[in-house]
């Protein structure tokens, strides 16, 4: 899914996002009442949930995405929960970071994406340094810039665990990226309605 140009998945049909090149490369199916414990920060008044998984029994527990659709049809909010185990794990981290990049590309509006286009960058590179990535000898190598963690406010320092919670604004869109104990990394958007 990656390269993929800002679909706005944040104000969309739930049946345009079930029909989306993000829904259908990560296999997104639609799932109960989920374990996982949220503090209500995308609740909004009106607004129906719905939630999806990975189907596949591999990466099915380690993610959820729930949407928030107003009466309307529109989705509102969105949350993507990703367990940490699914982060810390050097040798799986390159899909955790394909579909939270993914997820940013799919759900923002273009000016936030836009604005938020070096952080989603930097989430989405597969070479950190120690995740397992195999490509061609002649691929360039990419690292992370000098300093880059230092940023403690910065999204991709969230993360990777390297810093709490990191909040944007941008034109009507709020994006939240906050670790839940050790256990999820919690990414909340939500267009603002008024």
């Amino acid at each position: 899914m990656s390269g993929e140009s800002y679909r706005a998945g944040l104000g969309s049909t739930l049946a345009d996002a079930k029909a989306s090149g993000f829904f259908q490369w990560f296999h997104l199916v639609a799932v109960g009442d989920s374990s996982m414990i949220r503090d209500g920060e995308t609740d909004a008044p009106g607004d129906e949930r719905h939630r999806f998984r990975p189907s596949g029994p591999r990466f099915h527990p380690l993610v959820e995405l729930e949407l928030g659709v107003l009466g309307s049809g529109r989705i509102t909010t969105a949350c993507l929960q990703i367990d940490r185990a699914f982060i810390a794990n050097a040798a799986i981290r390159p899909f955790a970071r394909d579909i939270t990049k993914s997820f940013l590309q799919w759900i923002l509006p273009a000016d936030a994406g836009i604005a938020l286009e070096s952080d989603i960058d930097a989430i989405g590179r597969f070479c950190d340094g120690e995740s397992v990535v195999i490509v061609a000898s002649s691929a360039a190598r990419r690292s992370w810039p000098t300093g880059w963690f230092k940023r403690r406010s910065n999204l991709p320092a969230v993360f990777m665990e390297r810093a709490v919670r990191a909040e944007r604004l941008v034109g009507k869109t709020s994006i939240v990226f906050e670790n839940k104990g050790n256990a999820w990394l919690q990414i909340s958007v939500v267009g603002r309605r008024h």
